[in-house]
């Protein structure tokens, strides 16, 4: 009986803390990079700055949302033809 409670405690809380994490809405692949499509503030966490989208050179990675072309468009043009040449890093 305990060992019982405890795998069903175990269960729940294991469906609980997935359920916190959020997740992309979907995630591409082109040409070797990685595009990921998030909500706004997913977004603003994965780019570190308010922004409505970036491109990660180190992990080849798009960010972007989901319906937002010009955004995500203007990304893609910078893995083609090179970065800002005010970027830091």
């Amino acid at each position: 009986m305990k060992r019982t409670k405890l795998l069903f405690t175990m269960l729940i809380a294991l469906i609980l803390f997935s359920a916190c994490a959020p997740k992309p809405i979907h995630i591409h692949s082109l040409n070797g990079w990685k595009i990921v499509y998030n909500d706004n503030d997913k977004l603003r966490e994965l780019c570190g700055i308010w922004a409505i989208g970036c491109a990660d050179w180190n992990t080849k990675t798009i960010y972007c949302t989901e319906w937002d072309f010009e955004t995500c468009g203007h990304e893609m043009h910078h893995i083609t033809n090179g970065r800002h040449s005010d970027w830091k890093f």
